[in-house]
């Protein structure tokens, strides 16, 4: 079993520390052997490496992340830090799950599922239920506890949950079919007939007519999806991919 690294902790601001090792791995051990922690890894191409998740929605964050999102690099668990802005929690410790490069800077990303912060309200006598609804309690002033920690350090926070995910990063089928499909190469030369395509017709073309620049292709389809992780096309993530689905030419230029 590896040695416990040994934290050493640099001032964020007034009450706020933090321990980060080099290129942001992560500072908390994921495998940890419990029999109800379920882990896995995702190859992100972005990161060429895998990322370690915790559970189904985290893969989903990920994966979204990865495939569809205008996200420059993810890291899972790249920081702790520990807290002495409140009295009553002192040297509060906390790992965020994800740290995220988006064209507009780093957010640290908080996954939870809904049921966790907003159980259905109990039952009289129902213990279990009353447990969930008063361990919710507990975790959503934890949050808003790490929120003041952060926003005092200057550093965006943000808790998502699959509703969050569903509601504004696209349809699970949606994504999952654009990240079944990342892995068409094409040529230089063939990337540019489908950007001069797009560009000649004021910068959308359906995919079918798409599908056309690559007949030649095994999988035309696949060859234009894979353009979207790469960011040189988009389509609208939450409708079901057909023929007559719309593709734009993205934010990258080639």
């Amino acid at each position: 079993m590896p040695k416990k690294i040994e934290r050493v902790w640099t001032a964020l601001c007034d009450g706020v520390e933090v321990f980060r090792l080099e290129a942001n791995e992560a500072t908390r051990r994921v495998i940890t052997g419990r029999r109800n922690h379920v882990v896995g890894g995702h190859y992100s191409m972005k990161m060429n490496a895998h990322i370690v998740h915790e559970g189904g929605i985290e893969e989903r964050f990920v994966r979204v992340c990865d495939y569809v999102l205008g996200v420059k690099r993810i890291w899972a668990q790249p920081e702790t830090i520990r807290m002495n802005v409140f009295p009553e929690f002192a040297n509060e410790i906390y790992t965020p799950d994800f740290l995220v490069e988006h064209d507009a800077g780093f957010v640290r990303y908080e996954i939870k599922e809904w049921r966790e912060l907003r159980p259905p309200r109990p039952a009289v006598g129902d213990e279990k239920a009353q447990r969930r609804w008063d361990d919710a309690v507990l975790l959503r002033a934890r949050l808003r506890r790490i929120r003041e920690a952060y926003r005092r350090a200057g550093l965006p926070f943000r808790v998502i949950t699959e509703r969050g995910i569903g509601l504004r990063w696209g349809d699970r089928d949606v994504v999952d079919e654009i990240a079944a499909n990342d892995r068409w190469d094409i040529e230089p030369e063939e990337l540019d007939r489908l950007v001069t395509a797009l560009n000649d017709a004021g910068g959308s073309l359906p995919l079918s007519r798409c599908q056309a620049l690559f007949e030649e292709a095994p999988h035309p389809r696949g060859v234009v999806l894979s353009r979207i992780p790469e960011r040189i096309v988009y389509i609208d993530l939450f409708a079901p991919i057909r023929p007559e689905t719309i593709v734009y030419k993205g934010a990258i230029s080639c």
